[in-house]
């Protein structure tokens, strides 16, 4: 029911971003003439116009999400060694985690085997799921990336997704783990509707968690949250190959 939901939802999506995004981006084009040529002395008005300038680029964001929450745009697939993907990201995040004294612990296995899949994409599930982590942590705490390889049939039929000795890898786990206050036990089935959102209007769209699992089952993946007896985890699982898709060419710098 949730799939067919997120259907729905993406296809008035792509609808009313197409509609949306050419208006916002003249009022964006506009506001910044205002405050570069305008010659505006007023406080009071240059206030104004920051202020309008924060709420178009807020909506701007909001009908990003909903592009990527419809499947319009086009994947790229290529081969990604997993570790050096997730690396990147963290790169691509650095300045936040130090920012808030993150302490991160990484805990990857050695010599996984290559992941096709969009790069991009995947990067970023994996921002939207370690800033989430960030932001329910605002005075420090840990965040613990772990990859491993994953026995994708083996978790369909209950039997874990660890990939040990003797164990079949035909995924790649990619596990993401906080130290912060967990998830409230009454919104936990709610975290993946669109436009739930339990950081308040001004700092969430409520876009983000259903994207990224979106972006995930467009990968034949699946992705979980659970809570720890402190802090939460999140799981991303993901095949080797995705059904029906060719092995690309060799990941890039861009992971695009």
């Amino acid at each position: 029911m949730r799939s067919n939901q997120l259907d729905a939802t993406g296809q008035l999506a792509a609808g009313v971003a197409h509609e949306v995004k050419n208006p916002l981006m003249t009022l964006l084009i506009g506001i910044q003439y205002l405050k570069t040529y305008g010659k505006v002395e007023d406080e009071k008005v240059l206030g104004l116009l920051d202020d309008m300038w924060l709420a178009v680029k807020r909506a701007d964001s909001v009908v990003r999400g909903l592009l990527d929450l419809s499947r319009e745009r086009e994947f790229v697939w290529k081969e990604h060694d997993p570790n050096e993907l997730v690396e990147r990201t963290l790169g691509l995040m650095k300045h936040d985690i130090d920012r808030h004294r993150i302490v991160l612990v990484r805990e990857y296995e050695e010599e996984l085997p290559p992941l096709v899949a969009d790069g991009y994409r995947i990067q970023q599930v994996l921002i939207n799921l370690i800033g989430n982590a960030i932001d329910v942590m605002p005075n420090g705490g840990t965040i613990t990336v772990r990859t491993h390889g994953a026995d994708l049939q083996g978790s369909m039929r209950g039997e874990g997704t660890g990939g040990g000795t003797g164990a079949r890898v035909d995924g790649i786990a990619i596990v993401i783990e906080d130290t912060g206050p967990g998830i409230p036990a009454h919104v936990l089935d709610r975290v993946f509707e669109a436009f739930f959102t339990t950081k308040g209007k001004e700092h969430g769209t409520g876009l983000g968690l259903a994207v990224s699992q979106r972006l995930v089952r467009m990968h034949g993946g699946t992705l979980g949250l659970e809570n720890l007896p402190s802090g939460a985890r999140a799981t991303v699982l993901l095949p080797l190959q995705p059904e029906g898709v060719e092995r690309g060419g060799e990941e890039t710098d861009s992971g695009g």
